[in-house]
């Protein structure tokens, strides 16, 4: 045994959902406000270490595959992509450098 219909159709249905929608007028949300502009440069700090960390720890897996495969096209897209995160570890060194207030 069901429940019983409240609406005789599917589009009565619809149209009683949408005009409670309409009488419903949502205020967005204000936006939340996250830490403040002194936590930046240490965000910041904290993921270049972890890029720099990431680098050692995949040079080291690098360094452990055998001659074969470090020459083939895996290996040396692995060691262009150390290159790139080293480069971005670097530009976060300036950010950081540039953001940080002067003594």
């Amino acid at each position: 045994m069901g429940r019983k219909r409240i609406y005789s159709s599917e589009a009565e249905r619809q149209r009683a959902y949408r005009s409670r929608q309409a009488l419903e007028k949502r205020i967005p949300a204000p936006p939340i406000q996250t830490g403040g502009a002194g936590l930046k440069p240490t965000r910041i700090t904290e993921l270049e270490k972890s890029v720099r960390e990431l680098i050692a720890d995949c040079g080291a897996w690098l360094n452990l595959l055998p001659e074969s495969l470090q020459a083939s096209s895996d290996g040396s897209a692995m060691s262009s992509t150390l290159t790139m995160l080293a480069m971005g570890a670097d530009l976060l060194a300036d950010i950081v450098r540039d953001v940080e207030p002067t003594p």
